[in-house]
């Protein structure tokens, strides 16, 4: 029940839902890399994985009932949520992956610059309307679709940077990173428990709260990465790798005798 709450509703923990999404995916994932398998046309497959990608906001747009405008409580169980409205960012992840395999890479400036670009636009995208409040038939389909590329390409981006050099941020920015899965999984049950916690100190309580729920949810984060995540990711590096190896040795290779292409 807890991996089908994208469907049955997100009634014990709402960011549970995209736990569901995740493992629908994970079972999907190895039938589409089959397919990749069989095309030995890069273009192909790009066209391919285009194609999977848009067909999430095509049935959003099918699926969009009732009214000009939904209550995001009517769009989110509706459009949102369903494993098979909502497959577009991960299939970008597919995309990026599969740019790196066939040798798509981005020079360094080029890199910088869309990282840059892609993150600019995606926070004034996000900060320019309420696109949320009531959702037309157009924002269903678009919006979600808009931040995947968006986010996409700053994660392409990232990938085709070499390492930066050391900076006194590195540290706590890797540490978020390895805990924003469980931070993403716990931080909105912690609201209630750090307004109350916040309530009860002598302070303002904009910043006593933001203090609060930092500190409960990093620890919380902390505990679940230590306990539950890692101990798992422990076990999936036990194993052998080179059968997985072996069998995406094949996958879209390159074509033979020319060299990585570079994006400028």
């Amino acid at each position: 029940l807890l991996f089908m709450q994208d469907y049955l509703g997100s009634d014990f923990n709402i960011v549970f839902w995209s736990l569901g999404v995740e493992e629908k995916f994970y079972i999907a994932a190895p039938l589409i890399v089959l397919l990749l398998m069989k095309i030995r046309s890069a273009r192909l497959a790009l066209l391919c994985v285009a194609l999977f990608m848009l067909a999430s906001p095509v049935m959003r747009w099918l699926g969009f009932e009732g009214a000009s405008a939904l209550a995001y409580t009517d769009y989110f169980p509706q459009l949102r949520s369903p494993f098979h409205m909502t497959t577009d960012p991960l299939v970008a992840g597919v995309a990026i992956a599969l740019l790196h395999h066939i040798g798509v890479r981005l020079s360094e400036p080029v890199a910088k610059a869309l990282l840059v670009v892609s993150g600019l636009v995606m926070l004034i995208f996000l900060c320019a309307a309420p696109y949320m409040s009531e959702v037309t038939r157009l924002e269903a389909s678009l919006v979600p679709l808009v931040l995947a590329l968006g986010f996409g390409a700053m994660v392409y981006a990232a990938t085709c940077l070499t390492a930066a050099p050391s900076h006194w941020l590195e540290r706590p920015a890797r540490i978020t990173a390895r805990l924003s899965y469980t931070l993403y999984l716990v931080h909105y049950p912690l609201v209630p428990l750090s307004l109350v916690v916040a309530i009860a100190w002598p302070t303002p309580l904009v910043a006593t709260f933001i203090v609060t729920y930092l500190a409960i949810s990093f620890l919380a984060a902390g505990l679940l990465h230590f306990l539950v995540e890692k101990p798992f990711l422990r076990l999936k590096d036990r194993k052998p790798r080179a059968a997985d190896r072996a069998a995406t040795s094949n996958l879209l290779s390159p074509v033979p005798n020319k060299p990585a292409r570079s994006h400028d």
